[in-house]
């Protein structure tokens, strides 16, 4: 990248002065083109999966490149992305939500699975199942039914979702992997015991049919907007927010930091919802999902410590109260301090999640959909920000159905 870089700036400068304004215009206008595309090369071949040289990379940004556009052009790409993302589909489903539980296996993703599976054979089972889609077995299967049957501890798998006790039964596993059996139940057990006091604090059984009645829901929804768009070849669900439209300023001045996590788990009971019916439509268990978030227009004074407060939080709620329900963490259009804000959070994520995080960069380059293409995501199924064609469906849009649908239900 530096000769390159290096190389633009020498045609640049070796150019024979002139007093016209129009040609001093186009030469500061190619110094800021070449910066640009320098800038953007930088930052996408050096958000790798390895995060130890965060600090270095930033300490070789001696000038900080600028991405920020007038709050003009900030707010009308805003609307742009807002109306992109709530275009509709088709006159029949006009807001995306019939095609989002009706999904479709198109021949070219299962041309894209057979690729996955051949890349990554010990994933998958002789029938093509990943281990979401697979019974409990051997050590798994045995905590299983030792918490269960009470023999592990004071849990009553009437408490939970089934799904849930399946879930832990395989992170108690492979959090702990040295561990005794007995050392990985006792840990079960008590991320059991702690999710049903968070669930019985918060009414979390009943949050996704009464979500009017949590404080300041309105608000977060037209402050943080959040959009599911398609799935991967194997069915994962593509879960995607920008977080330059969140405005964390005005969020902040109407609820505090756990009454956003209130309204985000509203957000997590839909998707676990929308990932069971998905998963009846594929014939098989699919409870895991990929979190997009893209990054662009972010400047670097975003990263205030609000914003990463509020981040870090969302991440510790998903680890510990949804666990193992993440297939990948991908971010796009990812700035170097971005790194730095990850490298913060990361102390609290397991090394298993840490292997689920990508940082990619702009998403006009090549790399960043390719990246999407090696996990089984078609353009159609990828959202615009990874260089896709699907418009998304917002998540308040499936609430609001799913909150009929569950009153309704009540009612009968």
């Amino acid at each position: 990248m530096g000769s390159l870089f290096g190389k633009k700036f020498k045609r640049l400068f070796n150019k024979k002065s002139t007093k016209s304004k129009t040609k001093i215009k186009e030469g500061r206008r190619e110094v800021e083109n070449a910066l640009a595309a320098a800038a953007a090369d930088e930052m996408y071949f050096s958000c790798s999966e390895s995060f130890d040289d965060a600090d270095e990379e930033v300490k070789r940004f001696s000038k900080r490149f600028s991405f920020g556009k007038s709050s003009n052009d900030e707010n009308n790409n805003k609307k742009k992305n807002k109306e992109l993302a709530n275009a509709q589909p088709d006159d029949d489903d006009p807001k995306g939500l019939r095609q989002l539980h009706n999904i479709v296996v198109t021949s070219e993703q299962k041309e894209m699975l057979k690729k996955v599976i051949a890349k990554d054979p010990k994933l998958f089972d002789s029938n093509g199942h990943m281990e979401e889609s697979r019974v409990l077995s051997g050590r798994s299967l045995e905590i299983f039914e030792r918490i269960s049957s009470r023999n592990g501890g004071p849990i009553k798998e009437e408490d939970f979702d089934p799904q849930v006790l399946v879930r832990h039964s395989r992170v108690a596993i492979e959090n702990n992997p040295t561990k005794t059996i007995e050392e990985q139940i006792e840990y079960m057990r008590n991320q059991l015991e702690c999710i049903r006091e968070w669930r019985g604090r918060l009414g979390a059984d009943s949050a996704l049919r009464d979500y009017e009645k949590i404080p300041n829901q309105k608000e977060y929804f037209d402050l943080w907007p959040l959009h599911i768009h398609g799935n991967d070849a194997y069915g994962h669900l593509i879960f995607v927010e920008k977080i330059a439209e969140v405005d964390v300023d005005y969020l902040k001045t109407i609820m505090t930091v756990e009454e956003a996590l209130h309204v985000r788990m509203v957000c997590h009971e839909a998707i676990a919802e929308l990932k069971k019916r998905q998963s009846k439509v594929l014939d098989k268990v699919v409870y895991k999902h990929i979190w997009v978030m893209d990054l662009a227009d972010i400047k670097w004074s975003s990263f205030t410590h609000d914003v990463r407060d509020a981040l870090h939080k969302i991440l510790k709620m998903c680890i510990e109260q949804y666990s193992d329900t993440l297939y990948r963490i991908i971010m796009i259009n990812t700035p170097v301090i971005f790194r730095m804000v990850y490298k913060g959070a990361s102390l609290v994520i397991k090394p298993a999640t840490k292997k689920k995080v990508r940082m990619l960069g702009p998403t006009k380059h090549p790399a960043t959909y390719e990246a999407f293409r090696k996990l089984g995501v078609t353009r159609e199924n990828a959202p615009p920000c990874a260089g896709g064609t699907n418009k998304g469906v917002d998540i308040l849009d499936l609430v609001q159905m799913y909150s009929k649908e569950l009153k309704h239900e009540k009612k009968h």
